[in-house]
């Protein structure tokens, strides 16, 4: 295995900056026309737009800006700071892809931003419903998806009444609500813009209803300047975490994005069309706009590293994945195995992979249902980024209800948080 030599990544801020890329729905990747600020002492002023056809734009910045504020209607309003460690002979452009995420629309029985509510009539004394909603909100970033630790807050419009609880390791807050209301939120966490909406009580069924809160943070962007664009470029957080695989960015061959990072270390992986990894740096990746240069690649010395082989044939049973109490978030080991099995699928397609989300029998039951619902719906998002087709996925859950050892202590209970996997292949 090679030595890793270690790179500070610097943004490029101190000498005038030419930015150029595309905008880009961050679910559906369809380019979005979108308007560029800078916030000056005379209040914020524009300075660009990208192309409603491609999404493209070319933005040169004067040296003193340290912050860009990207807007389009119908979306959340991004930033993207440059006031980091600087990177001060960057003279060519550097290229980006900004995603823009779309906002929640107001809806029955759904979190939606204050910004979209729209007319809505209150029932009279008449017309009150006595019942009740239990409810699970999920706090997630809205483009890494990991759960997010978050204070939320509940102000009823009916009674005023103001209810703050902090969410688990989960990231879930649970609570009910015992009248028809339009219910404001309040959402806070570290590193994050605040989340203000509102949420419509208006089914008093006694059902449990589960919900997302996605948080956004100001941009933490990498843009890699390749040496060719033949070769791989992969994150791999220095903790050993998920591989994060680079973006090409549309009109600029030899740049590679990623913007789904958070703030921290990580390998740069350089990989051939062989799956052998030609070099690998350590990079520090701060908040905000980074680059790094990649040219004169050399054939990294030593014994190479080649992607892992599936350890198991279609025909096996494969392991089932285990969990911490109470949390829904990928465990290390969990994926390693899910690289192999991604591996396995993409390399077999007429194979379909059957998860299932379990819990050990602690608290209440509807609750369990909720939590390996998230479990089963966490290991399915991490395989369709590893490339395996969503028709090959099968989720499902049943909470507590499937043990495969008795709740009786912990090392049992251990055992019965878990996702498990059967392949079953497709007849013709």
């Amino acid at each position: 295995m090679s030595k890793a030599s270690t790179v500070v990544v610097s943004s490029p801020t101190a000498s005038c900056l030419r930015l150029t890329g595309v905008v880009l729905d961050f679910t559906s990747r369809r380019p979005l026309s979108a308007d560029f600020y800078i916030q000056t002492p005379g209040g914020r002023r524009q300075v660009g737009r990208s192309l409603d056809e491609t999404g493209t734009f070319t933005l040169n910045l004067d040296c003193g800006v340290r912050m860009l504020i990207i807007e389009r209607t119908g979306y959340r309003t991004q930033t993207l700071g440059l006031n980091t460690k600087v990177k001060s002979n960057q003279t060519d452009a550097v290229s980006v892809i900004i995603p823009l995420l779309a906002v929640d629309r107001q809806g029955s029985d759904q979190p939606y931003l204050q910004t979209e509510q729209t007319h809505f009539v209150q029932p009279t004394a008449q017309e009150v419903i006595k019942g009740r909603q239990p409810n699970a909100f999920a706090v997630t970033d809205a483009l890494t998806g990991r759960a997010v630790p978050a204070q939320v807050c509940f102000i009823s419009t009916e009674s005023g009444k103001k209810q703050c609880l902090t969410s688990d390791n989960s990231g879930i807050v649970t609570t009910s609500f015992t009248q028809r209301d339009i219910v404001a939120l309040e959402v806070i966490a570290s590193g994050y813009q605040s989340y203000q909406g509102n949420f419509i009580v208006d089914v008093l069924d006694g059902q449990l209803r589960k919900h997302h809160i996605r948080l956004l943070r100001s941009l933490t962007i990498l843009s890699v300047q390749a040496a060719s664009a033949a070769y791989q470029y992969v994150l791999r957080s220095e903790s050993g975490g998920k591989e994060i695989k680079l973006t090409g960015v549309p009109g600029y061959p030899e740049t590679f994005v990623a913007y789904e990072l958070l703030p921290q270390r990580y390998q740069l992986l350089v990989i051939n069309g062989q799956g052998t990894v030609q070099e690998r740096r350590l990079i520090t990746v701060l908040s905000g706009l980074n680059t790094v240069s990649v040219s004169g690649l050399e054939k990294v010395t030593g014994s190479t590293v080649t992607s892992p082989a599936p350890g198991w044939n279609p025909a096996d049973s494969l392991p089932a994945l285990y969990f911490q109490q109470s949390s829904y978030e990928l465990l290390q080991q969990s994926e390693t195995v899910l690289k192999e099995v991604a591996a396995l699928l993409r390399s077999n397609p007429n194979y379909t992979l059957h998860l299932t989300g379990h819990t050990d029998n602690e608290g209440d039951e509807r609750l369990n249902l909720v939590l390996s619902e998230f479990r089963a719906n966490v290991v399915a998002a991490y395989l369709r980024r590893q490339g395996v087709a969503d028709k090959q996925l099968v989720r499902s859950w049943r909470g507590s209800q499937l043990p495969v050892a008795p709740n009786d202590r912990e090392e049992n209970r251990a055992k019965n948080r878990r996702v498990s996997l059967s392949l079953v292949r497709n007849t013709p």
